[in-house]
């Protein structure tokens, strides 16, 4: 019995369309693997866009967070300027990560975005998960938060101790709804 010539090629095209998928999705896997073993956090997306309002105005507290990226050079704290800063979390009311950001730091080094206050997991407190990354060196960091307070984790201060008093985040609460938070960290 012999097939016409058309259902060969087809058969061939479909062949090769179903071995070219299989293979960009075991790569991808590979890639997406061996990326997340870098990452201390849970949530972080490389691919995440430019954006420094986070907020979705659908209700709870807003942030408006605050800070500046330092560098040390030969034990002298420099502003760290043009550095990128990614940051993720936990959406309100949510087990998932939607809200994530990107953006430069200024040329003193400053950087500003708006969120809302982020979901917490069960036992643990809110967090704002962070890197930086500049001049091919990268910083993973977290901003841990509650209704009152802003707190630092102990290997952010083993990180940063050098900051002295720009260590310690701060948290003002201008109403219910509302509330500012300083939150600064070097790059080394």
């Amino acid at each position: 019995m012999e097939f016409p010539l058309s259902s060969r090629r087809s058969f061939i095209a479909k062949t090769s369309m179903a071995l070219a998928g299989t293979a960009l999705l075991s790569s991808t896997a590979s890639f997406a693997s061996v990326f997340s073993k870098k990452v201390p956090f849970e949530g972080y997306d490389p691919l995440m866009g430019y954006k420094n309002d986070l907020r979705t105005f659908l209700s709870g507290k807003t942030l408006e967070i605050t800070g500046t990226l330092f560098t040390n050079e030969n034990n002298q704290l420099l502003p760290c300027n043009e550095a990128t800063v990614e940051v993720w979390h936990l959406s309100p009311n949510s087990k998932e990560f939607y809200h994530r950001g990107k953006f430069k730091t200024n040329d003193k080094g400053e950087y500003t975005f708006w969120t809302d206050m982020p979901h917490r997991k069960e036992g643990q407190k809110a967090r704002i998960f962070f890197k930086a990354t500049s001049q091919g060196k990268s910083l993973f960091t977290e901003l841990v938060l509650d209704n009152h307070f802003a707190y630092i984790s102990h290997s952010h201060w083993e990180y940063n101790h050098f900051l002295g008093k720009h260590l310690f985040p701060s948290l003002k609460t201008s109403s219910p709804q509302t509330g500012e938070v300083t939150f600064n960290f070097i790059i080394n």
